[in-house]
């Protein structure tokens, strides 16, 4: 996952659909997010280690799963 640190970037201007790979620092998402004019809305007390990849996946078995 260390590798997997790229952001591709927002798919365009107005959508606010961002692309990144899955082992990019949370932290890292806000600062990319507020520099083209966006708010990141996800914001947890780790986000300066915790990686989206493992966010979205916690996220999906809370919702998802039974």
């Amino acid at each position: 996952m260390e590798r997997m640190n790229s952001i591709q970037g927002f798919t365009d201007e107005h959508s606010g659909i961002l692309i990144s790979d899955a082992g990019v620092i949370l932290e890292n998402l806000h600062v990319y997010a507020n520099e083209h004019g966006h708010l990141f809305p996800l914001d947890l007390g780790s986000k300066g280690t915790c990686q989206i990849g493992g966010n979205v996946v916690r996220t999906y078995i809370i919702i998802y799963l039974p």
